[in-house]
C-alpha cells in the first residue's frame, strides 16, 4: 500500500466520524454532546434545533474540508512549497470552523429578558 493511500484511509475515518456525528447532532440537537458550555433548561425549543443545525452544518463542513485536503493530498502532483501552503490553509480552515462553533454555542449561554404580558 502506498503512503498516499494510506494517508487518504486514514484521514477519511475522522471525516466519516464528522460526518456520522454532525447528522446525530443536526437531527437530535446537541444537548447531549456540549457539556459544561450551555445550561440547557434554560434554552428553548427552537435555539436548541437551530444550534443543533448550526453545530451539524459545522461538523459536515468540517468532514468536507478533511475530505477536500485528503483527495489534495492523494492526487501528489505538488512540490514542497505548495504542500505546506495547503497545510497551513487546512489547519487555518479547521481552526476557523471550530471557533465559530464555540461562538455558536456561547451565542446560547446569552439569556434574553422575557416580557410576559
Amino acid at each position: 500500500m502506498s503512503t498516499q493511500l494510506s494517508e487518504l484511509l486514514t484521514q477519511l475515518f475522522p471525516a466519516t466520524i464528522l460526518a456520522v456525528l454532525g447528522w446525530v447532532i443536526r437531527t437530535n440537537g446537541p444537548q447531549g454532546f456540549v457539556h459544561g458550555m450551555v445550561d440547557w433548561s434554560k434554552v428553548d425549543d427552537a435555539m436548541r434545533r437551530r444550534a443543533g443545525r448550526d453545530v451539524g452544518n459545522l461538523l459536515f463542513a468540517m468532514a468536507i474540508w478533511i475530505v477536500g485536503y485528503v483527495v489534495f493530498r492523494y492526487q501528489g502532483a505538488y512540490d514542497q512549497a505548495t504542500d505546506n501552503l495547503a497545510q497551513v490553509i487546512f489547519v487555518g480552515g479547521i481552526s476557523v470552523l471550530v471557533i465559530v462553533m464555540i461562538f455558536v454555542l456561547l451565542r446560547l449561554r446569552e439569556t434574553k429578558p422575557k416580557h410576559g404580558r
